[in-house]
């Protein structure tokens, strides 16, 4: 892993724009002085990520920003407040577990299906439920999705706060 001063000899972040530019190339690199790093590329999971390749090694770069601003990578993951993966703006950007990580993750709706957190319910009513520390908590039957949903809402702030 590149260390916080070897980074900050070669790149320059910019906070604001969330982009780095090369300081000075290297045997690794032949772009110029103050062009843009890095190059967009598709994750396994089909979103795409910021990579920039230093001394043979490719790192994504909303860590490298981490890194960049903090002098250190954070325990787990850099998770994207807005969703947009590449968007690695210091004020878009910050430390979270697996867990808080995963709940930034918008699944995305496909007709006729339930918002998520809820369930229907044999009687025609809907189920609000919710996952905390891996166990299904049960928050209520309600007469329309909407309203269980507004419940999921309401419990996935109180239990995971910003990351909800």
């Amino acid at each position: 892993m590149i260390s916080h001063e070897a980074l900050k000899k070669q790149l320059h972040y910019d906070p604001e724009t969330g982009n780095f530019t090369w300081l000075r190339p290297s045997k690794f690199h032949s772009e110029l002085t103050g062009s843009e790093a890095g190059t967009p590329a598709r994750h396994r999971s089909g979103k795409a990520y910021w990579h920039i390749g230093i001394g043979g090694k490719k790192y994504l770069r909303s860590r490298l920003a981490f890194l960049y601003m903090n002098g250190a990578l954070p325990d787990e993951y850099v998770d994207h407040i807005n969703g947009n993966s590449i968007d690695d703006r210091w004020l878009n950007i910050r430390a979270a577990t697996g867990t808080e990580n995963a709940l930034n993750h918008h699944k995305r709706a496909k007709r006729g299906l339930l918002p998520m957190g809820v369930k229907a319910l044999k009687s025609g009513r809907f189920q609000a439920r919710i996952a905390v520390n891996l166990k299904q908590l049960a928050l209520g039957a309600f007469e329309t999705p909407d309203q269980a949903h507004d419940a999921y809402l309401k419990a996935r702030k109180e239990h995971y706060g910003q990351f909800a």
